[in-house]
């Protein structure tokens, strides 16, 4: 069985003086994953894909990291990288979909001791 985080925990929030917590406003609990997938520009025409890592995911949404910045409102699709993922939930289905779309509702960036990610949160369409 997966990790879960429960949903409503209070989540830190850097700030100069130091962390402060703030409510989650989640409404599903979140399971951890690392799954390898692929993201593309949903109805772009681009054919640039992206790799990225899943975070954690619910039935309305996940958390992904990925070296690209993702501009928020931005329409995406997520497929996994190698086909069906087992754990991983895609679109609010129990088993994997081929590809979901989704909509990126923000995006961090987290620096690292050799590099920097990002962090970007989506909600499926």
């Amino acid at each position: 069985m997966l990790p879960t985080q429960p949903k409503n925990t209070p989540s830190p929030v850097e700030e100069s003086n130091g962390p402060r917590f703030q409510p989650d406003r989640r409404k599903d609990e979140r399971t951890v994953s690392h799954v390898s997938i692929m993201i593309a520009f949903d109805n772009s025409g681009s054919h640039r894909k992206f790799v990225s890592m899943t975070f954690n995911h619910s039935k309305s949404g996940m958390c992904l990291e990925t070296a690209d910045f993702f501009e928020p409102g931005s329409r995406i699709c997520i497929r996994p990288f190698n086909g069906p993922s087992d754990g991983l939930c895609l679109g609010g289905r129990q088993h994997p979909r081929t590809a979901t779309p989704a909509e990126v509702r923000w995006c961090r960036e987290f620096p690292d001791e050799s590099s920097i990610y990002f962090r970007i949160g989506v909600m499926y369409c």
